[in-house]
C-alpha cells in the first residue's frame, strides 16, 4: 500500500503540474488529480521568453523546444509597437513535459468539500483548479486555431474597443505565418463581437479552422480588496484558483508558474502559510492597481489617457516588455479621440 501523500494537487494544468515537479524533485510525495481530458484546457498561448525561460530550467526544460513563434511587432488598434522576448508556445506539450499525464489521477475531487476533509487528515491539499474560492468575476472567451489572410508573419495583432470590457488578438502559431491563434475575451459578455471588430479592423479571411473553443476564465473580483480562499490550515490555492491572472492582458501562465514557486518555497523553508499568503497578497495588489486604471480607462477613456497614459505603459511593459516610441503614444491617443 502506498503511503499517504505530503500534498495532494487539484488540478493538473500549468501550475498544478509545476508544483507538483517541484514538490517531487524536493522528496515529497505527491498526488494528482485533474477528471478535464484536456488538462490546463489544451491551448496555445502568448508568453514572454526573458520571465518563462528561468522558471522552466528551474525544472531542467527550456524554453525554446515548446516556442511556435518569435514575434517581431505587436499592433494595438492598428498602431504598431516594438515587442522583446513576446513568442506564442504549445501549451499542451509544455503541461505534458512538466508533469506527464501517466502521473495524475483521472478524477475530480470536489472543491472545497474533498479538499477541506483530505486537508485535514494531514496531507496538504492545494487548489490547482479554475475554481477561485471567494469573490470572483468571469472573462468569457472564445477562440479558434484557423489559417487567415490579411496577417503578417510574425506579427501579434490586438483590438481594443473604449467602453467595452474586453479584447480581442491574432498571434502566429508559426514562424512562416500559416496558421494563427483568433480569439476574444469580455467581461460577463459575448466575445464574438469583439471577434468580428479584429476582423474587419485588420481584414482578416479565414481559410480553414481546425479547432475552436471557449470557457469562462476565473478572475479576482478587484473591485474590492479581493476575498480570495488563498490558505485555510492545510488547504492552499494556487495559479488562477488564487487570481493569478493579469487584468490588463489576460495573462496568465507566468503569475500561475510563480504561485506554484511560491507555495513550493514556503513548504520548503517551513514557513507556510506566512510567505505564501505576503506574496500572493502583493500580486493581488498589484492587479487591484491595474484593474483600477482599466475601469477608469473604460468609463473615461480620453480624460484617462491624459492623466494616466504613462502609468498605463508602464503597467504594461512590465508584464508585455513593450517599446512605445513618442510617435505610437501619439497616434494611439489620436486613436482613442476617434473612439478606438
Amino acid at each position: 500500500m502506498s503511503p499517504e501523500p505530503d500534498v495532494l494537487i487539484c488540478g493538473a494544468g500549468v501550475s498544478g503540474s509545476y508544483l507538483a515537479r517541484l514538490l517531487v524533485g524536493g522528496g515529497f510525495r505527491v498526488e494528482v488529480y485533474d477528471g478535464n481530458p484536456l488538462r490546463g484546457h489544451r491551448c496555445a498561448y502568448i508568453s514572454f521568453s526573458s520571465l518563462l525561460k528561468p522558471i522552466l530550467r528551474r525544472i531542467g526544460l527550456e524554453l525554446e523546444d515548446f516556442t511556435l513563434c518569435h514575434m517581431r511587432a505587436l499592433l494595438l488598434n492598428g498602431v504598431e509597437l516594438e515587442v522583446r522576448d513576446m513568442i506564442s508556445i504549445d501549451k499542451p506539450r509544455m503541461i505534458e513535459e512538466i508533469y506527464p499525464g501517466d502521473g495524475v489521477i483521472k478524477e475530480n475531487l470536489r472543491i472545497p468539500e474533498e479538499l477541506s476533509r483530505r486537508g485535514g487528515e494531514g496531507a496538504l491539499a492545494v487548489n490547482a483548479s479554475s475554481r477561485i474560492l471567494g469573490a470572483h468575476r468571469h472573462i468569457w472567451t472564445r477562440q479558434v486555431r484557423a489559417r487567415a489572410s490579411g496577417l503578417e508573419a510574425g506579427n501579434a495583432y490586438l483590438s481594443v474597443k473604449p467602453g467595452i470590457g474586453g479584447y480581442s488578438w491574432a498571434f502566429p502559431l508559426d514562424e512562416e505565418g500559416r496558421w494563427f491563434h483568433i480569439g476574444a475575451g469580455c467581461v460577463n459578455a459575448n466575445p464574438q463581437p469583439l471577434i468580428d471588430r479584429l476582423m474587419r479592423s485588420y481584414g482578416i479571411r479565414v481559410k480553414e479552422t481546425i479547432c475552436s473553443c471557449g470557457r469562462a476564465i476565473s478572475v479576482a473580483d478587484l473591485s474590492r480588496n479581493p476575498q480570495i480562499m488563498i490558505h485555510r490550515g492545510m488547504v492552499a490555492s494556487i495559479g488562477e484558483a488564487a487570481g493569478a491572472v493579469f487584468p490588463m492582458t489576460g495573462e496568465g501562465i507566468i503569475p500561475s508558474l510563480e504561485t506554484a514557486n511560491w507555495l513550493y518555497e514556503s513548504l520548503e523553508r517551513g514557513d507556510y502559510p506566512e510567505s505564501f499568503e505576503a506574496r500572493v497578497q502583493g500580486m493581488l495588489g498589484e492587479y487591484r492597481d491595474a484593474f483600477n486604471l482599466c475601469v477608469e480607462f473604460l468609463k473615461h477613456p480620453r480624460l484617462t489617457w491624459l492623466r494616466g497614459a504613462g502609468r498605463m505603459i508602464e503597467r504594461l511593459r512590465g508584464r508585455a516588455i513593450l517599446t512605445l516610441t513618442p510617435e505610437a503614444k501619439m497616434r494611439l491617443w489620436l486613436k482613442i479621440l476617434a473612439g478606438g
